[in-house]
């Protein structure tokens, strides 16, 4: 596909080269959306890492599969709510920024992640079969989640900055979503 697509027609001026710190001034002085942006995607990835970390053992103790019974349930969750959590991410980014830009956009992300509350609480249904679906659910508006900050993100802030927000928004959930996870 890559071989027969076209690059886009360029559209603006040549940005001018700046130092590091220029670009951290200008970051900081759009920290007001930007800092709430990374703080929520971070703390849905350190839930997604605590989920991914805990939630085989919960199937272990709390359900009483085997080994290769959670290896199924796990890889399907995570192919599917893979697949439909991208999907869900970029459609729902769409609408929201063709319906109301910016804020229509905040809005679906923070009733995404109101959303994902009570699915989070997976483990304590009566059913593996339950527990699934629900893990599955709350995967797939994480995806989602995963999918819009970032496409907000490049909406908010100037074009100049998206390099270095994606670099700070990958650099805080390793450290914050992967660190912090087994902990919570």
């Amino acid at each position: 596909a890559l071989l027969v697509m076209k690059e886009p027609a360029r559209r603006g001026g040549i940005a001018q080269s700046s130092t590091m710190r220029t670009a951290l001034i200008d970051l900081w002085q759009h920290r007001g959306g930007f800092v709430a942006l990374i703080g929520g995607v971070v703390i849905v990835e350190i839930a997604l890492g605590a989920v991914l970390t805990w939630s085989v053992p919960t199937f272990a103790r709390s359900f009483q599969l085997s080994s290769m019974q959670i290896g199924g349930v796990m890889s399907a969750v995570i192919f599917c709510s893979g697949i439909a959590g991208a999907v869900l991410g970029g459609a729902a980014t769409d609408i929201a920024q063709r319906r109301g830009g910016a804020r229509r956009s905040l809005a679906a992300l923070i009733g995404l992640a109101i959303l994902s509350v009570p699915v989070g609480l997976f483990p304590v249904v009566a059913s593996a079969m339950s527990a699934a679906a629900l893990l599955g659910l709350f995967m797939t508006i994480v995806g989602a989640i995963c999918v819009m900050d970032p496409a907000l993100i490049t909406i908010v802030l100037p074009g100049r900055l998206h390099g270095l927000a994606t670099g700070v928004l990958s650099l805080a959930g390793a450290v914050f979503g992967i660190g912090a996870a087994p902990l919570t």
